[in-house]
């Protein structure tokens, strides 16, 4: 297939993004974001301005289009097949004779405040703003599950096929150690699927013995500057069974040098088309138990 002919420039914006590496580390990285590239490219998976936002100079942007080859990197790896077509989500995957449709959202930090996002090494201890990060997973979330709809509607998607929102958390989290974790000490993705919230202690007032610990419920999120409430319990309504699993992910660059993709994969327990347990590798795999008077959320592994 011939090349792009904004192809050079899509890789000195590889090469820009790794210029304060070492020269030898530099190298190796550009070299294979850049192979990376053509094989999506052959492969079909780019859409008529995937090149024009790789080199658009905005930063968001670019971490947008990257994602979505860091993601069809990893589930090649996966031993996945991808397909992509001019309308729908981002990916038909099929492995294993199964298939489901996988879209990709990275949200842009509206709302973190700047100092969060910014990188230092001052030694500072900073806050991490949970809420509005939280926030930020809900919206994409809904996005993507609306546009599902819009999919269904038009029979993109058929309503027997799977539909798995992947969220790249990136340009939420300047810091790998915060990456997919919530206040809860869970991925934000159970967090706002299943409505956990922080863990809350009881302590006897006569011993001072905690008696018991558990993580609040938490079905809204409250929204500054406004009295709306969000919802945060997508995978408890059966309005959302649609969706078949939401992927969390930290989508990083110097994966293609070394290690792995930060990731959650979380079940929705009510969903119309579930897909098979770990059909798809992920770091952490969590699902749901629904009783009659209470709900479990664990990892699958626990």
């Amino acid at each position: 297939m011939a090349h792009h002919p904004l192809r050079e420039k899509v890789i000195a914006q590889f090469v820009k993004g790794w210029t304060r590496a070492r020269p030898e580390t530099a190298t190796v990285a550009v070299e294979r974001l850049t192979e990376l590239y053509d094989r999506f490219r052959d492969a079909g998976l780019a859409d008529r301005i995937f090149e024009q936002q790789l080199t658009c100079g905005q930063s968001s942007t670019y971490a947008q289009r990257v994602g979505e080859l860091l993601l069809a990197d990893m589930l090649w790896n996966d031993g996945f097949f991808l397909e992509s077509k001019n309308e729908g989500p981002d990916f038909l995957a099929t492995k294993d004779g199964k298939s489901a449709w996988i879209e990709l959202q990275t949200p842009e930090p509206a709302g973190i405040p700047k100092d969060y996002l910014a990188k230092s090494c001052t030694g500072k201890v900073r806050a991490v703003p949970h809420a509005a990060i939280n926030l930020r997973w809900t919206a994409a979330v809904a996005e993507k599950t609306k546009k599902l709809h819009g999919y269904l509607e038009s029979g993109v998607v058929k309503a027997d096929q799977p539909y798995i929102i992947a969220v790249n958390t990136h340009l939420l989290n300047p810091f790998a150690m915060t990456g997919l974790y919530g206040v809860s000490g869970k991925p934000v993705a159970v967090e706002v699927l299943f409505s956990v919230g922080p863990i809350q202690v009881q302590i006897d007032r006569f011993s001072g013995d905690i008696v018991e610990q558990f993580h609040q419920h938490r079905p809204v999120l409250d929204k500054p500057g406004t009295e709306n409430k969000v919802p945060s319990d997508t995978f408890l309504n059966e309005q959302n069974a649609c969706i078949s699993a939401v992927l969390g992910l930290d989508l990083l660059e110097n994966v293609m040098i070394n290690g792995q993709h930060p990731s959650a994969l979380v079940y929705n327990p009510l969903a119309a088309n579930p897909i098979t347990p770990r059909w798809i590798g992920a770091q952490e795999h969590w699902h749901c138990t629904i009783g009659s008077e209470e709900y479990v959320v664990q990892r699958l592994d626990q």
